[in-house]
């Protein structure tokens, strides 16, 4: 009885969640502009491509780093090209984050076998969203970036053989064109196939490297200096070592939001098979590169909170996956589907929607009341 009860309360949680994030972009779709710099940003670099002008020039030159061509590129050929609006942008924002909950809902899918686990990995994701300052439903490079890389692991994880690897390597090279920080998930992918399968190893990297050489060469023709500068100059600028930053991120954010899903993920080295070997193993090396790519955001002078979202997001995709091992394996029977361990599961994911819930800002909650002073927060 306790355990159905609580399967009902992740499963309406995780619908809630989903139809909050749902709602809140329907009622900023028709946001005719935006606080959001580097939304503002995209939106601009693409209405002066739309008008035939560069998409970097020496005008649009900051103290914050232009973002990378790949979203304004991606926003102009979802509209049309022509008769650009702010509406268009956020509506492509608002399918990129829900079409990677549901990839991500997907991969938890395949590796469960749970649609309960999937259901709640895809409302984790919204929240991970849900915690950056601004609107969840903004255009940011991050989430188009972890979309891409999230479907390149997936294809690594799950085909054999050199097709899988050539299906793979576009959707990395593209993902470093939207945001450099695909540099992190690169490694962890060529590592990962290094220790499982050399003669995809040497392929990826041969083709991946092609790609990206190529698109270098390419845009720094087509786009002039000032991508070059926007994509090395600029970020390197930034940089600044500041450990408070990396310890915060640490404790605040991986330890404080997703408590629940560390511990599981700590507990599944324990285990008699190591959580990093194998097909399966991936998303362990996954994990680590989006943790890897934050712990170097917190190192600068313009920290944003966005750079963060990748660690929450990338837990949301393992947290479910290590939990539901690790609670059959300490359950320590044939079956496994036995009570003890689902009960174990279901509560986890309980517990980590009450932690990332309590977390919340209030004004979250009670958007407009904030906004009108009726809560004093």
């Amino acid at each position: 009885m306790l355990r159905l009860l609580m399967r009902s309360l992740v499963l309406s949680t995780s619908v809630v969640v989903i139809a909050s994030f749902a709602v809140t972009a329907l009622q900023h779709s028709m946001d005719t502009g935006s606080v959001d710099p580097t939304e503002n940003a995209i939106f601009d670099g693409a209405s002066r491509v739309a008008c035939g002008q560069h998409l970097y020039d020496e005008s649009n030159v900051s103290a914050t780093p232009a973002p990378m061509p790949g979203y304004p590129f991606a926003f102009l050929f979802a509209s049309g090209g022509h008769d650009l609006h702010f509406r268009q942008l956020r509506a492509l924002a608002t399918g990129i984050a829900l079409s990677l909950a549901v990839v991500v809902g997907a991969m938890v899918q395949l590796e469960t076998g749970s649609f309960t686990l999937a259901l709640a990995s895809g409302g984790f994701v919204l929240l991970g969203l849900d915690f950056a300052p601004g609107l969840p439903t903004a255009a940011r490079p991050e989430v188009l970036m972890l979309l891409l890389v999230v479907l390149g692991f997936s294809i690594l994880r799950f085909t054999q053989g050199i097709w899988g690897v050539l299906l793979a390597a576009p959707l990395f090279a593209s993902a470093y064109f939207v945001d450099q920080h695909t540099g992190w998930f690169l490694a962890a992918a060529f590592l990962a196939l290094g220790i499982e399968d050399r003669p995809r190893l040497f392929v990826f990297v041969l083709v991946s490297g092609l790609l990206l050489g190529g698109g270098f060469v390419f845009l720094s023709l087509r786009l002039g200096p000032w991508f070059n500068f926007n994509t090395w100059d600029a970020p390197l600028a930034t940089i600044y070592a500041h450990p408070g930053n990396a310890l915060r991120y640490v404790t605040n954010h991986l330890l404080g939001k997703f408590s629940v899903w560390v511990l599981a993920a700590l507990l599944a080295f324990a285990m008699p098979t190591q959580p990093w070997s194998g097909k399966r193993g991936m998303w362990m090396f996954f994990v680590a590169a989006a943790v890897a790519a934050c712990l170097f955001s917190t190192q600068t002078n313009h920290l944003d909170p966005w750079f963060l979202v990748p660690g929450m997001i990338a837990l949301a995709l393992l947290g479910p996956i290590m939990v539901q091992r690790v609670a059959r394996h300490l359950s320590a029977g044939d079956d496994p589907d036995l009570p003890g361990s689902e009960g174990v599961i279901v509560t986890a994911l309980a517990l980590q929607f009450l932690v990332l819930l309590a977390a919340m800002p209030i004004s979250r909650w009670l958007p407009d009341l904030a906004t009108l002073g009726r809560v004093r927060l």
